[in-house]
Parts: structure tokens; C-alpha cells; sequence
């Protein structure tokens, strides 16, 4: 048999092994959000700074930023979860999928110090402290690996979430350094827009390859910014064509925000439904 094949064959089964699938838990997750407990939900903390808060600073003035206010992106939204008896949220979004119920966010918002989210929703274009038209969407299955701090998410919506959201598309491996938005739901950090964790921010600048794991962008995106998308070839004017996730916000320290490098076999890997 030729070697080639049989080290892609090994290398198949070790994302296989390594792959964690989490069937959901909730059937009331819909429920139990009530209004007051999204409103006193907690931000999940980025890691890399424990328990502290990221401080505004100056440097926001220098970098360009939205604030969709007037127009939500359905396609990106707020994800809310209970976490080792904790009601927190994180960003996610949808990613273009055959099933178009997919979306993904950061493993930590998913699975930490062996405890499993619980009562897992997703608020497509969540903004001003509100749902969009779409209200709550419940998540009925979640994926993650070992390797990396992303996951993949089933949502449970008749006929497919992204025909409603569009969807990002994924599977492009860029040159760095690369263009790209992130997205996110701030309650801190450097991006200059309202960081009160109800509308959802996006910084627009270049994202570096720091390593052969990890891409950064210079400057802190916030707790509460877990799990957004970062997309190269967003263009806000052309709603048809969203863009390509290349990371997911996953860690910070004083300076940067990173993302692991996506491994787009593995994701496929996760995507089970």
C-alpha cells in the first residue's frame, strides 16, 4: 500500500480520535432564557488575562472600526449558555454548510475544566440588547477537537438557518499578512465602538501568522468577544457574499488577540448532522 495513503489514513484517524461530539442536553434551553436572564448573562472571559478586565485605551483611536447599529448581521450573533452553573454568552456565527444549520464559536464557550455548556441558544443578529425578528435559536448539538479553540454548533431551525442569515464561507487558506474583519460583542477592549456587550462590533484591519498554530491581530477584542468570526473578503455593501472565516477569536494578552489556525479537515470532521 502506498505510504503516502497510509500516513493520510492515520492522520484521519487521529482527528477522528481526537474529536468530541456533545449531544445536547436541553430540550427547554428556549425557556429558560428569559428576558432577565439574558439581560444578567456574563461574558465568558477571554483567556489569557484571568479575571481581569481589559482596559479602553487609546490605542482604539488608531484602529478603524464599525458599529452595526443600523443594519445587524444576521449571519453573526450572540450565544448564550450555561457554564458549571454560570449563565454567560460568547459571539457565533453561521457557516455555510450542506445541512445550512451550522455555525460555529470557541471551544472555551463550549467545554472548560470538564464542565459542558448547557441550555445552549443562538441570537442571530443580536444588536441594542435585543433579538432580531428571528429570537432564539436553539443548539442541538456541538463539536470540538483537542487541538485548537474552536468548535462547530447545530442549530435546530425548519428549512435551514442560513437561508434566513446567510453564512460565511470557510475553507480558504490565506497569505499572511491578510485583510480581514473580526466580529464581536465587546464589553472591553481597544476596538473604538459601544463595548456594552449589546451590539455587535467589528474591526477592520490585517491579521499576522505569529506561528505555524496561531494568527493575531494587534490590539485586544474584548471579553465577550469569544468566538467571533474572523473573515477575510467582507464586504458590508454586498450581502451575497459575506466573506471566509479564517479564525475564531480564542485568547488574549496585552497587546494581541489571536486565533489558532483553522484546520478545515478537522472542522469537516466535526460537522456530524
Amino acid at each position: 500500500m502506498n505510504k503516502e495513503y497510509i500516513s493520510y489514513i492515520l492522520i484521519v484517524l487521529m482527528i477522528i480520535e481526537n474529536a468530541f461530539t456533545q449531544p445536547i442536553i436541553s430540550e427547554n434551553a428556549i425557556d429558560y432564557w428569559t428576558p432577565e436572564k439574558m439581560l444578567n448573562a456574563k461574558p465568558l472571559h477571554l483567556p489569557g488575562i484571568k479575571n481581569k478586565t481589559i482596559n479602553n485605551s487609546e490605542k482604539a483611536n488608531l484602529f478603524a472600526s464599525e458599529d452595526e447599529n443600523k443594519n445587524p448581521l444576521l449571519a453573526v450573533g450572540r450565544f448564550f449558555f450555561t457554564l458549571d452553573g454560570v449563565d454567560l454568552w460568547c459571539t457565533a456565527s453561521v457557516i455555510n454548510t450542506k445541512n445550512r444549520n451550522t455555525g460555529m464559536t470557541a471551544k472555551h464557550c463550549l467545554y472548560s475544566n470538564g464542565a459542558h455548556s448547557v441550555n445552549m441558544i443562538f441570537c442571530p443578529g443580536y444588536n441594542k440588547g435585543n433579538t432580531s425578528y428571528l429570537g432564539k435559536i436553539r443548539v442541538t448539538n456541538a463539536s470540538w477537537a483537542d487541538d485548537g479553540d474552536y468548535g462547530v454548533l447545530k442549530f435546530h431551525y425548519k428549512g435551514g438557518l442560513q437561508y434566513k442569515t446567510r453564512a460565511f464561507g470557510w475553507g480558504l487558506k490565506p497569505s499572511y499578512p491578510v485583510r480581514i474583519a473580526t466580529f464581536g460583542y465587546p464589553v472591553d477592549g481597544d476596538v473604538n465602538c459601544t463595548q456594552d456587550g449589546n451590539n455587535l462590533c467589528i474591526w477592520r484591519g490585517d491579521a499576522d501568522q505569529q506561528n505555524h498554530g496561531n494568527i493575531s491581530v494587534p490590539l485586544q477584542l474584548g471579553h465577550g468577544s469569544s468566538g467571533g468570526p474572523w473573515v477575510m473578503g467582507n464586504n458590508m455593501s454586498n450581502p451575497k457574499n459575506l466573506g471566509h472565516v479564517i479564525g475564531i477569536t480564542a485568547f488574549v494578552d496585552e497587546s494581541h488577540t489571536y486565533s489558532y489556525i483553522l484546520n478545515f479537515t478537522l472542522i469537516r470532521k466535526l460537522i456530524t448532522w
